[in-house]
């Protein structure tokens, strides 16, 4: 059986067939089991994440799981523990676990200065998203908050990505989806400074100098906020010229 929850909801039978979930709620249940393989859940934190507030008794949170375990033949997977359940999801069955597999060792590979291999690695951990995870599931708070932090996951590793990118000189490809980055998302200062490198180091020195002024600006319009230490000491590197802003190996083609 596979699973996946970087998108919404798919569960692959065995034969390769798709399993339909079409009640709301049961496909809200295992997404919420799937965030938390092999874990206990206890029904209050259950229906916390499920209801929010206004979460209905225990009762509710058994029927929904002995739905799922006829309707999807979970019965040897979804057992009971103290309290509430555990679902057993098996090695190379989740689309999450592999994503964060392959993720840390692209991270792991851009920290000993593997730029080729965390690229590589990177890459093939976002392949694996599909959609904003959870969409299709009731925006509880409960949710909305493990939603967050899926993609925070995937923000990191698309920063290191882009990390490893521009230490390969592939500033040039990069600058379209980093100027389209930042106006998206213009609290994330990593994605100024990544967008600020790519401008200089296509020989856009004057850009980038905007760029940070930019940056500058929407942080204190939007959050009230200065730009931080990291921000500001690229912006005078790239005042002063400074030489270790360009690639570090010569030949690299830029």
């Amino acid at each position: 059986m596979r699973f996946r929850v970087l998108g919404p909801l798919t569960v692959i039978a065995d034969d390769g067939s798709l399993l339909s979930i079409t009640q709301h709620r049961q496909r809200a249940l295992l997404s919420v089991m799937l965030l938390y393989p092999n874990q206990p859940m206890t029904r209050a934190r259950l229906a916390g994440l499920l209801w929010d507030q206004h979460a209905p008794g225990d009762g509710a949170v058994r029927t929904l799981i002995w739905a799922l375990r006829r309707h999807l033949g979970l019965a040897g997977r979804l057992h009971r523990t103290t309290g509430g359940y555990q679902l057993e999801v098996r090695c190379g069955e989740l689309d999450l676990d592999e994503f964060r597999a392959v993720a840390e060792s692209g991270h792991e590979s851009l920290a000993a200065g593997d730029n080729a291999a965390a690229a590589g690695s990177l890459g093939r951990a976002l392949r694996l998203w599909r959609e904003p995870p959870l969409a299709d599931l009731p925006p509880t708070v409960g949710v909305r908050w493990n939603a967050q932090l899926l993609l925070d996951e995937r923000c990191a590793a698309t920063e290191s990505l882009t990390d490893a990118r521009l230490a390969l000189g592939q500033h040039r490809d990069l600058l379209a989806g980093l100027r389209a980055q930042v106006a998206l998302s213009p609290e994330r200062e990593r994605l100024w400074e990544q967008f600020m490198l790519a401008l200089y180091r296509c020989g856009r020195r004057a850009e980038a100098l905007a760029a940070f002024a930019r940056a500058r600006t929407l942080l204190a319009a939007e959050y009230g906020l200065d730009p931080g230490p990291a921000l500001k000491a690229l912006h005078q590197q790239v005042l002063d010229d400074d030489p270790r802003l360009r690639l570090a190996r010569p030949g690299i083609a830029s």
